[in-house]
């Protein structure tokens, strides 16, 4: 499974999971995502085979419906909850969380079309 960090999470993050073996990117590295509406991000997400790590539910919720009206595939959601990193500040904690998901859903398509949320 591929991650794209959405804009609110530090590319420490991405480096992190890369250097353990994972194909992970943060929007923040990348000068052609970032500032991308959430509709735009979305889009790429599933052209290229990744699935979205947000805090931001209420965009990402409405896409992930557009997308199951339509009966368009993507590969998938995770909402980080702000009660488990309000602050962002405890990125061992939120890398570490990524990573057990990641050997827990390692298929490329493990998420398809679906929502779910890390650390529950």
């Amino acid at each position: 499974m591929k991650l794209l960090l959405d804009e609110h999470f530090s590319r420490r993050v991405a480096e992190e999971l890369r250097g353990r073996g994972h194909d992970v990117i943060a929007v923040t590295e990348d000068h052609e995502l970032r500032g991308l509406p959430d509709a735009k991000l979305f889009a790429h997400a599933r052209s290229a085979g990744y699935a979205i790590v947000t805090q931001d539910y209420g965009d990402f919720v409405a896409l992930v419906r557009a997308a199951a009206i339509d009966d368009v595939e993507h590969f998938g959601v995770i909402f980080v909850p702000k009660r488990l990193w309000s602050s962002l500040r405890d990125l061992d904690g939120l890398t570490d969380a990524l990573e057990r998901f990641l050997g827990d859903h390692s298929s490329a398509d493990a998420l398809s079309s679906s929502v779910v949320w890390a650390g529950q």
